[in-house]
This record gives structure tokens, sequence and C-alpha cells, in this order.
């Protein structure tokens, strides 16, 4: 098992690959190369956190899948101008969900950096949801997963037990 300083030293190497992959090809960096870099991350996240934090959060994903879920399903994406903010309220009046709701759903989604509250009380685009917003069949592909394989998934505990 590595340490904390090994991984450090691990991440930053194949960090500084990814960069300069990127320089030299705009489009994007080595596969193996970023997914050694995911890869590295997580195990230095898992040590980091320790086993405890590591697997509470894994048992909490699925509110992750539930909130990215409804952002998808309502095109909340697209609703939150690329430029500039958009209120709760405002959202909320557009896509038609309860503005409590709508709210709880969207701070829940800021934990992974989807959207942020910038200032207090609206919404404004991060990197990963300005990419839902231009990318209607990857945003089709999510709603797939959370109407058909999130049900499945949340099922299959209790239908082992039978």
């Amino acid at each position: 098992m590595s340490t904390v300083g090994q991984l450090g030293e691990r991440i930053a190497s194949l960090a500084k690959k990814v960069e300069e992959q990127k320089l030299n090809d705009a489009s994007s960096a080595d596969r193996q190369t970023t997914l050694e870099l995911a890869e590295a991350s997580r195990e230095l996240e898992q040590l980091v956190l320790g086993p405890r934090q590591t697997l509470g959060l894994m048992a909490f994903s699925v509110q992750d899948a539930a909130s990215l879920g409804v952002i998808v399903t309502f095109d909340i994406p697209k609703l939150v101008p690329s430029e500039g903010s958009m209120s709760f309220a405002e959202i909320s009046s557009q896509c038609g969900l309860d503005e409590d709701r709508l709210t709880r759903i969207l701070r829940f989604a800021m934990i992974n950096l989807l959207f942020r509250e910038q200032p207090a009380g609206h919404v404004r685009h991060t990197p990963l949801s300005a990419h839902l917003a231009q990318s209607p069949t990857f945003c089709d592909f999510l709603r797939t997963i959370a109407a058909v394989f999130n049900p499945a998934t949340a099922s299959l505990p209790a239908a082992l037990s039978r």
C-alpha cells in the first residue's frame, strides 16, 4: 500500500504529464494517463479519509445519482445561463419543481461541484454543469440511467435476500 507522500508524488507526476499532453494536443490527454491519475487520486482520497468515511461516502453515492437524475430530468443545466446566474425561484418557476425541494437538491449537487451558489440564492454553472448544458445526448444517457438502472440497482439487496 502506498503512503500519502508516495501517492502525492505520483499524482504530481501524472498531472504534469497530462498537462504536457494537453498543451501538445488541445483535444485531450492520453486516456491511460488520465485513468491512472484518476485512480491515484481516488486512492489518495481513500487513504486520507480512512475506511469509515470512505465507506460512508460510498453509501451516499445513491444520493449523488438521485440529484443528478433530477437535474437532467428537469433540464436544469439548460435553464441556467452560460454566463451569470439565476435564482432558485426563477429555476423553480421554469422547471416546475417546488422551490424548497429544488434548492435542497441543487445544494446537495453543489457538494459534487455540479453548479455553485453565487451570489447567495443564485445558481451559476461550473465546468460539470456547463458540460451538461452543452451535451443533450449525454443528458439523454444520464436520464436513462436515472430512470432504468438506478431503480434496479437500489432493489438489488432486497432481490438477493429472497
